[in-house]
């Protein structure tokens, strides 16, 4: 999986890929932000037929966490 994260507003986007590097079709991708007792889903995709996805998500979709000061999530992409 190849990921690019840009801020303000925040994206993540990529392409997921086959351990022979075909690109993965229809499979669904979450980004969370991961803080020490929890994970906050901050938005879901499905890949295109190229693979590709992108989440969209705002500064207030992970401020309700353990450190709400912060300015960027700690991101986990599943």
């Amino acid at each position: 999986m190849n990921v690019e994260v840009n801020t303000s507003p925040f994206r993540v986007y990529g392409v997921v890929r086959d351990s022979t590097g075909k690109p993965v079709q229809n499979a669904n991708v979450q980004a969370f932000d991961r803080d020490l007792r929890k994970k906050q889903l901050l938005g879901t995709d499905q890949t295109t037929a190229n693979g590709e996805f992108t989440i969209n998500y705002q500064l207030a979709d992970f401020q309700s966490g353990d450190s709400p000061s912060r300015r960027t999530p700690w991101l986990i992409v599943e």
